[in-house]
């Protein structure tokens, strides 16, 4: 059986979650045909694709139905002890959008959206529908927004309301079409939220006008539509208004650089600077010098955008709260990692890849959102991934970590191109991929889908992705590998990646680190050394067809090798006996189905057996709460496991932050659905490497080794899912 956890490929799974009865855990994971249908065949023909993917993408046809919301609705709807109206529920969701609580907006206006259904009110469901492409606009799933906010405009609304919804729904459409770079459309729909004049909307549907001008090359227009906005700016309550002034001040220097002006850009971001040199106005400074440094490049003064770009590198550190409305609302979608990007490009430029690398690092895990915005409880004494000022590691002190024969390869995705450096104990090297990131994300696709879906080419495809990757980088085969990877980089096995004949990992043991200074935490830490054993296999979730004997097999030949141990199956396998066993252990192995949350990270689950109330769904926000200093290892033998969104700081959000936040050293995860038995196998011979005293990286080498020369199991489906994250010594 595929550990189908939900959907093949988790990237459209942003239907909000509800605990439901054993007899709906169909509906809620997803259904594998039947105990190990086609999931462990060697090789399976183009007609015959395997099961999982087949049963992925109907769930994925069937993902996001207003069916579905609205019976997500009405179930959340009837266990509020409290109930509100429909349209006080649409406050609530938007009030929760606007604090980037974008899973718990939309679980509100899912509310609103079965009241409005179930009472025939056409102009309650339009405003659940505004408020659902607003959530999912606010969290870049710009499909969706697009899709509620178009249904949005085709209910009937009451003629009082219509200004509320028309506005929204079309500046909606406007930022949809803005961010993929369609600016006629977008000029079109912000002309028509314009014209509906909906409060505050007034306001931002003009300043997203100006920006959509700007964008399309047409500064004559975007000139008026500044000045048009800002006598809108009256409509904004205080702390508005001075953020959206920010904002107008921040469209006029980009209107000055788009004239050809740069020097007029350089004064008006300069008193950008000036005007925000508050404690509280960190977020204004950074795109204050973030500006100045674009101007001051155009003016080629290279060595002052560096400075410029430093200096906004260290106020986007010292940033608290890092989702302003009033950015998005303006319809100016810059991202803070722009200085990031830009000073490694001038540097690189410039021939100085050590600085170039410096600031990569700097821009790696600095967001914390799910952190700094007091989302989550954290343990106390949690590590340094909960600090953004923490400080980042040298190149210096780096190399002394690194030992002869191992090799940090870390890379730096950009539009244009990519860049790489292999970091030695000796030295440096570094080297440009000239391949623009659409291109390169969509090799990466192409990779993924061939391995993950167990096609005859994958070899081929995996072959060019080695003269693509570590080729130019001059890694030498032999080399132990630590892959800091970027962007959609993050999603792929290079462990699959093949030299000639070979692949990567036949030569090259391998594991993964969110940064280099984050790998020098774990490194540098007190992490258990191996120890008592906790482990959860094949949790009963009330379906026979969601079992998982393998899994329940894994565990009892794991279990073996470990003199203490507490191992729990079907309905034993409880979230409370994790929560309550997981500060004892040393090494914690969970052999389950679990589920990555798209829209909302913090809400990717595994999940457990039921127990009374408690439904068994561990979420990845519980998970900061954990004291996890004394273990060596957490394994998650389930399916995508190691997969979340990566953010705009590059952090990857979901299990992976959340474990390593709350202490662990080491993390075992997967990057697609994982099949039963050859997992199994994997596993149980992983850890009997462990019980010989080889190290973490080196055992999961062999064990994969020892998978891929089984016939049947020798596709890297099979072999390459489980990527090791940390500390391997």
């Amino acid at each position: 059986m595929i550990r189908l956890c939900a959907v093949l490929v988790a990237l459209a799974m942003l239907v909000p979650f509800v605990p439901t009865p054993a007899a709906a855990q169909e509906a809620a994971i997803g259904r594998p045909a039947s105990p190990r249908a086609g999931a462990d065949a060697p090789h399976v023909p183009p007609t015959a694709r395997p099961a999982a993917t087949v049963i992925a993408e109907s769930r994925l046809r069937e993902m996001e139905t207003l069916a579905k919301l609205s019976a997500e609705g009405r179930s959340l709807y009837d266990a509020d002890a409290q109930k509100q109206t429909g349209y006080q529920y649409c406050s609530l969701a938007a009030s929760l959008a606007a604090r980037g609580e974008f899973r718990l907006a939309v679980r509100e206006a899912s509310k609103a959206l079965f009241l409005g259904q179930s009472q025939g009110n056409e102009d309650l469901m339009a405003h659940a529908k505004r408020d659902l492409a607003v959530a999912y606009s606010y969290a870049g799933n710009l499909e969706r927004a697009q899709q509620y906010a178009h249904e949005a405009l085709a209910h009937t609304v009451r003629p009082q309301n219509r200004a509320a919804v028309h506005s929204r729904a079309n500046k909606v459409l406007g930022d949809v079409a803005l961010r993929r770079g369609d600016t006629r459309q977008a000029i079109a729909y912000y002309e028509k939220a314009v014209e509906f004049n909906d409060g505050v909307v007034r306001f931002f549907a003009r300043a997203s006008l100006a920006s959509a001008y700007l964008a399309a090359g047409d500064p004559a227009k975007a000139g008026p539509a500044v000045k048009d906005a800002e006598s809108y700016l009256d409509a904004l309550d205080r702390g508005a208004r001075r953020g959206g002034e920010a904002v107008l001040q921040r469209i006029r220097g980009n209107l000055a650089l788009k004239e050809g002006k740069p020097a007029e850009a350089r004064e008006i971001f300069g008193k950008l600077v000036e005007q925000s040199a508050g404690a509280d106005q960190a977020y204004a400074r950074y795109w204050a010098l973030e500006g100045r440094a674009r101007a001051q490049a155009m003016e080629g003064d290279t060595a002052a955008a560096l400075r410029s770009y430093g200096e906004a590198m260290t106020a986007a550190e010292q940033v608290r709260a890092q989702f302003y409305t009033e950015e998005i609302n303006a319809g100016v979608f810059g991202e803070m990692r722009q200085a990031y990007d830009e000073a490694v490009r001038l540097a690189m430029d410039a021939n100085d890849p050590a600085a170039a690398w410096q600031a990569s690092e700097r821009g790696r895990g600095r967001a914390l959102l799910d952190l700094v915005r007091n989302r989550v409880q954290l343990a106390s004494g949690s590590n340094v991934f909960i600090d953004p000022l923490g400080s980042v590691i040298g190149l210096a002190d780096l190399q002394t970590l690194l030992k002869p024969g191992e090799a940090l390869v870390e890379y730096h995705v950009l539009p244009a191109r990519t860049y790489v450096w292999v970091i030695r104990r000796d030295r440096i090297a570094s080297a440009a991929i000239d391949v623009k990131r659409d291109e390169l994300a969509a090799r990466v696709e192409t990779f993924r889908d061939a391995v993950s879906q167990q096609k005859p080419n994958a070899d081929a495809v995996a072959a060019r992705m080695h003269d693509l990757l570590l080729r130019p980088a001059g890694v030498q085969g032999g080399e132990a590998l630590i892959i800091v990877a970027h962007d959609v980089l993050h999603y792929v096995p290079f462990q699959a990646l093949r030299d000639g004949d070979k692949y990567v990992i036949e030569t090259s043991a391998m594991s993964y680190a969110p940064s280099a200074s984050a790998l020098a935490a774990l490194l540098r830490g007190e992490g258990g050394k191996g120890g008592r054993l906790l482990a959860f296999g094949n949790p009963d979730l009330g379906n026979p067809e969601l079992a998982l004997p393998g899994a329940q097999r894994e565990v009892d030949a794991i279990k073996a090798l470990f003199p203490e141990q507490e191992s729990y199956y079907l309905k034993e396998a409880t979230k409370q006996r994790l929560l309550a066993g997981a500060a004892k252990a040393g090494v914690i192995h969970l052999a389950a189905h679990a589920e990555v949350d798209r829209l909302d990270p913090l809400y990717s689950r595994i999940y457990l057996a039921p127990d009374g109330a408690d439904r068994g769904t561990l979420e990845a926000r519980e998970i900061y709460s954990l004291n996890l200093r004394g273990s060596s290892l957490v394994t998650l033998s389930a399916c995508e496991s190691g997969l979340g969104k990566v953010s705009s700081g590059d952090e990857v959000w979901g299990f992976t932050r959340s474990l390593l936040s709350a202490g662990a050293p080491a993390l075992l995860v997967s990057l697609w659905p994982v099949a039963d038995a050859s997992t199994e196998r994997l596993m149980t011979s992983f850890y009997q490497n462990l019980g010989k005293k080889t190290d973490t990286r080196e055992s999961l080498r062999l064990a994969q080794l020892d998978v891929m020369r089984d016939p049947q199991f020798a596709h890297p489906f099979f072999w390459a899912p489980f990527d090791l994250i940390g500390n391997w010594r």
